[in-house]
């Protein structure tokens, strides 16, 4: 008897705090449930908000959903707080350089072979830079996005792409992922440090290669953030066979630092290979098509 009058005595003395919570859970439901029915124009806006952490939070808070932006590149369907969300919708062309290069370097009917893809950005270009004639390996480990890769493709109409959920490094095996934040997908890394994570399956070069029976490539983009010079070291037998005419490579010089290593190495493969260096950064770009520089 006594417990039931101390919890009655509880509930009476904390009515307010009561009715706060009560308020305070309708207004949160009532937000979400707006925010599921206002045009994309707020999400962008909210996606806008400086810094991005801030932005990223009040989309997942308010569980605003991904939208879909058309561009001159394409139609894709973006986070709207993400890096890559932002610069469609003030450039219309995502990486303009690398989206350059890559334009350049596809050629139809051949096999292009996208390590990184993200979201799938780039990989629509190559898709349709290879035409209906040629096919996309698109690789990207992350599992979150494997929907968005596949939304992004049919959004545009990609039919010649197959997408590897795996991680290219140095060997097959399985791997702890650290995740980076929602809306900076494109930062995650092998060498990250975030405590979110995920397993993952990984292989080499040499082994996607051998996987999807690629016997010639015209374009191998990697975006691997830190991950390059474990994936170009042991593809010698690739470099030095000229299976891959044309590599643009993002080089992360600070994450590279942090592991005792350097692009130097990298550069020496490839040259010693007898590729052209054509770029030094921002991508790198080596080749042994002669005529690409006059194409960019």
């Amino acid at each position: 008897m006594a417990d039931i009058d101390n919890c009655t005595k509880f509930w009476q003395n904390n009515n307010q705090l009561l009715v706060f919570i009560t308020l305070l859970v309708s207004v949160i439901n009532f937000l979400e449930e707006t925010m599921q029915l206002v045009g994309p124009e707020l999400a962008w806006a909210i996606g806008n908000l400086r810094p991005s952490s801030l932005a990223g939070f009040c989309l997942n808070f308010f569980r605003v959903p991904r939208q879909e932006l058309k561009t001159e590149s394409g139609t894709f369907w973006l986070d709207p707080a993400s890096h890559p969300a932002k610069e469609l919708r003030r450039e219309g062309v995502y990486d303009k350089m690398m989206s350059g290069i890559l334009k350049a370097a596809a050629k139809p009917g051949t096999v292009a072979v996208d390590i990184g893809a993200n979201e799938g950005i780039l990989t629509t270009l190559l898709s349709k830079a290879v035409g209906s004639h040629g096919r996309v390996i698109a690789v990207e480990p992350q599992s979150r996005l494997q929907r968005v890769i596949a939304k992004n493709l049919e959004l545009n109409s990609c039919k010649n792409v197959v997408v590897s959920h795996r991680a290219i490094t140095n060997g097959e095996g399985v791997i702890s992922l650290p995740l980076a934040r929602r809306c900076n997908t494109g930062a995650t890394s092998l060498y990250g440090s975030s405590k979110r994570t995920e397993q993952v399956y990984t292989l080499s070069l040499q082994q996607l290669f051998s996987l999807h029976n690629i016997e010639q490539c015209s374009v191998l983009k990697i975006d691997a953030e830190g991950a390059e010079y474990d994936i170009l070291e042991a593809a010698m037998d690739l470099l030095f066979s000229r299976r891959i005419e044309t590599l643009a490579v993002d080089l992360h010089d600070e994450i590279l630092w942090k592991q005792k290593r350097s692009t130097g190495p990298i550069h020496h493969w490839l040259t010693k290979a007898g590729y052209d260096l054509i770029r030094g950064s921002d991508p790198a770009l080596y080749t042994l098509d002669r005529g690409l520089k006059t194409r960019l």
